[in-house]
């Protein structure tokens, strides 16, 4: 019963992405004015991509504004900020420093600072195309819509453990996609989404309940806003041409503290849909990996537990030939979904159990933990 409730979840969002009309966006006159919110710890690596891919945006300059907010960097990302600002005296740049901590803390001061009318966020080791704004503009002209998402995808795929993230993001992609086609948004990605400013400050008192959550200012953010205005109000811009290229973990510690900051949050969503896709989906993996160690002693016959692999094994292979297909990536499905179908299941339990051990930081968990002897204010950046 739960393979089959997971298989018909899975296959209904897959169904529901496909049904999202690919957006062509038309040349607009009417500019609207974006104020480009990125908060960022921690970053000087990324920034330079980051900031050259804003200083090529294909939109008017004096149409939007780019506010970069400094959550307690303790390295040069706020030198080499402060070194773009002044290279750079066309762009409209702020630099703000986050007097509290945490990411939702850092937008909340970015948004309080913001001139224009329409939020756009993405993060500081996110490359935006350069007609990024022009199709956010587009689609808000042609559909209205109060939020509007876009997917993410990975830059480098050179490494093997760069594809098989590359499969999973992509199964996220398609699960973001095809539950606001379905009218029941569980997840989007603060490295592509735009909404209005009036949003925001509207529902602020809806998020109350999860303000001292340090991240998950997205998800948040977005059933605050289903909720309010109905899923109606939120969009999803599908269109090769808007999305925002990312970094991969580098190393698998890295990988698997990023994904217990997000699975960690779905206690606190108010949103019951959302809840039970989580448990949906961490159901199946127990299972799998159970069935697996019975199959091995004896406990169940390898008949049934052919049947579950398989049949799991085409579900998600559907779902992650759609995704490549999307990015141009079919080469990636032979050389890593077998693999990733492997220890998929090992990781998401792996993830679950880690959650009551581990600290809520909501960035630069390597950085804080080597110093978490040293770093007497280590308590206060959790």
């Amino acid at each position: 019963m739960i393979t089959v409730v997971y298989c018909l979840l899975i296959l209904s969002l897959a169904i529901a992405w496909k049904k999202i009309k690919y957006f062509f966006p038309e040349e607009e006159n009417d500019y609207q004015q974006f104020s480009i919110v990125i908060a960022f710890r921690n970053e000087e690596s990324a920034l330079d991509k980051c900031l050259h891919a804003l200083e090529n945006l294909d939109y008017p300059k004096e149409s939007f504004e780019v506010l970069l907010v400094n959550d307690h960097s303790q390295d040069g990302s706020v030198e080499k900020v402060e070194t773009f600002i002044r290279t750079h005296p066309l762009l409209q740049i702020k630099l703000l420093h986050n007097e509290q901590q945490g990411k939702k803390s850092a937008v909340k001061t970015a948004i309080a600072h913001a001139s224009f009318p329409l939020i756009a966020t993405t993060d500081a080791d996110c490359e935006v195309p350069n007609q990024w704004l022009k199709i956010y503009n587009a689609y808000y002209h042609r559909y209205g819509k109060k939020m509007m998402l876009a997917p993410v995808a990975f830059a480098d795929e050179k490494k093997y453990f760069s594809q098989l993230q590359q499969l999973e993001l992509g199964a996220l992609m398609i699960s973001t996609g095809g539950a606001v086609q379905m009218g029941k948004p569980i997840m989007c990605n603060a490295a592509n989404m735009c909404y209005e400013k009036e949003v925001y400050d509207t529902l602020q008192s809806n998020m109350q309940s999860c303000s001292q959550i340090a991240s998950g200012d997205d998800v948040f953010l977005l059933h605050a806003c289903s909720q309010h205005y109905g899923s109606q109000a939120i969009g999803y811009v599908k269109t090769k041409e808007i999305i925002v290229r990312t970094a991969a973990q580098k190393t698998l510690r890295d990988f698997i503290a990023q994904r217990v900051r997000w699975v960690s949050k779905t206690g606190s969503y108010s949103d019951k849909f959302t809840k039970m896709v989580a448990m949906v989906v961490g159901l199946e993996s127990f299972l799998i990996l159970i069935s697996s160690i019975l199959a091995i002693f004896g406990g169940i016959a390898w008949l049934w537990w052919c049947v579950l692999v398989v049949v799991k094994f085409i579900v998600d292979a559907c779902v992650i030939m759609e995704w490549l297909s999307f990015i141009n990536k079919k080469s990636l499905w032979w050389k890593s979904y077998f693999m990733a179908a492997i220890a998929y299941p090992v990781y998401v339990v792996w993830v679950v159990l880690r959650i009551p051990f581990s600290k809520k930081i909501w960035k630069d968990r390597n950085y804080m933990y080597k110093d978490k002897k040293k770093n007497d204010n280590f308590a206060d950046i959790k």
